[in-house]
């Protein structure tokens, strides 16, 4: 399977150490990041980019599409872990609060059975789409979906 997984470029909230809103968008940073790796990318066929509708992925998956000339398709399945009424707020304003222990549910966020649940759908709904593709698919997402997916779906030495 030809595929590239590949999160998003730096956000402010990233550089910052906050829980990110969904329209959370790229810093200058990350739009450099996104632009360094189009350009990357510009000679290898991508036949489509599966992205996270977030704007930080959708705008990293912008750049890719504009230099690869891909389509774009997003995915809901593909969103950062619902974080609910901690979102804005920064890791260093919550203390001693351990927000990725594996008991901790955020209130109105995902617990990470939910969250888990979503990205084994995930991983389905991007091997279904890469079947039916010859060239390579990008997928832009985040990084609590990606270590998710490598833990859980992709056999490495380290998890088989």
């Amino acid at each position: 399977m030809s595929l590239l997984l590949i999160r998003h470029g730096e956000t402010a909230g990233n550089a910052n150490g906050i829980i990110q809103h969904p329209e959370t968008p790229l810093n200058k940073i990350g739009m450099d990041q996104a632009t360094r790796l189009a350009n990357r990318l510009s000679q290898t066929r991508i036949d489509l980019i599966l992205s996270s509708d977030y704007a930080r992925a959708l705008e990293t998956a912008r750049k890719i599409s504009q230099m690869s000339g891909a389509e774009i398709l997003t995915s809901r399945l593909l969103r950062e872990r619902n974080f609910g009424k901690l979102r804005g707020k920064s890791y260093a304003d919550l203390g001693e609060l351990d927000v990725f222990s594996k008991e901790y549910i955020p209130p109105e966020g995902e617990s990470w059975k939910i969250f888990n649940a979503r990205v084994d759908d995930a991983w389905e709904e991007i091997t279904r789409t890469k079947i039916k593709l010859e060239g390579k698919l990008v997928v832009v997402t985040h990084g609590l979906v990606l270590r998710a997916v490598i833990e859980r779906a992709i056999k490495t030495p380290n998890n088989r």
